[in-house]
């Protein structure tokens, strides 16, 4: 859980830091980097951990390794890099929560895992959250 809210975190302050020290580096590009390098990464791991062996790929995995590339990397990323642009980076930074949601989300309604009271607390911290950063910054609008 620890490591989970460190890397909404982080992802956060990236989205805030990009939006504020915009560079000359196309985006996909350096996405593309991050990456390769990630799956250099997995790969020596994995490597490591001997998990070549049960690598058994099926139809029903490579449906979802497709899926990930189109809707997860593809798709996903180009409607990230559209909202940084045009929405406040603290606005953008709610992503990766609300992102966590919608996983929860869909993980109930196709996979038909459970939803708990610790669940819905969890759901309602989170919008709370999202709300409170929005409405500061819509209200700092308002007063200009």
């Amino acid at each position: 859980i620890v490591l989970i809210f460190i890397a909404n975190a982080g992802w956060a302050i990236g989205t805030v830091y990009s939006k504020n020290n915009p560079t000359e580096v196309h985006p996909l590009f350096v996405a593309g980097l991050q990456m390769i390098a990630g799956g250099i990464i997995l790969q020596v791991i994995g490597t490591i951990n001997g998990e070549w062996s049960r690598l058994n790929p099926n139809k029903e995995s490579i449906v979802a390794l497709v899926y990930l590339i189109f809707f997860g990397s593809i798709l996903a990323y180009g409607a990230y890099m559209y909202v940084i642009k045009n929405l406040p980076a603290a606005t953008v930074s709610t992503y990766a929560y609300v992102n966590t949601l919608v996983a929860v989300l869909l993980g109930w309604l196709f996979l038909s895992e459970k939803l708990n009271a610790l669940i819905g607390i969890a759901v309602l911290l989170t919008l709370g959250g999202v709300y409170l950063v929005n409405s500061k910054s819509l209200n700092s609008k308002k007063k200009r």
